[in-house]
């Protein structure tokens, strides 16, 4: 579904497992997603790139551009053409709103304070782009509705814990 979509996703595929020649059934085997992702993807070297996940953890680079990004969103109105644009100009729009309409329409409800990953190159337009992978929450499982309104939980500021502290919502409520 997302193949249409301008979003980047990690590559899988349905694999029988056997163990020790015993069945352990289906499986689904799964790109890693990290700063080699970026390199075998996208042919950009790890040394090239700023790469967090969760709003805070760093795999590649630094986040000082993410927390500059924060800082500029939280306390402006970005429905202004200034500010707005100034946010196009440091984030792929078109992928990010991709990617939070794929992330809602799966009620991924272990996202965004969890399982959201971002990268920008250092070279070129050094924008940020986002990387769609471990879904394993949403369409219902573990007993949560399928009809989860995610919206609700992604625009909630009242929350300081998982799935959707403060800090993982704060780019998306400055947006809506």
């Amino acid at each position: 579904i997302v193949e249409d979509l301008k979003v980047y996703t990690q590559a899988y595929r349905p694999v029988e497992v056997f163990f020790n020649g015993d069945y352990w059934g289906l499986h689904n085997l799964r790109e890693k997603v990290n700063e080699h992702w970026v390199k075998s993807n996208l042919d950009i070297n790890q040394d090239e790139i700023d790469f967090i996940k969760n709003n805070w953890e760093v795999f590649a680079g630094t986040r000082e551009a993410w927390d500059s990004l924060q800082s500029f969103l939280v306390p402006k109105d970005v429905s202004g053409e200034q500010n707005y644009q100034t946010f196009c100009d440091s984030v792929d729009i078109e992928m990010y709103i991709d990617y939070l309409i794929t992330q809602m329409f799966f009620a991924n409800n272990d996202w965004p304070g969890n399982n959201q990953k971002a990268f920008r190159h250092l070279e070129g337009d050094r924008k940020w782009r986002f990387i769609l992978f471990d879904l394993d929450f949403g369409m219902g499982l573990y007993g949560r509705p399928m009809n989860f309104n995610m919206f609700q939980q992604v625009t909630n500021n009242e929350h300081d814990n998982w799935p959707n502290p403060r800090y993982s919502t704060e780019i998306m409520r400055s947006l809506f």
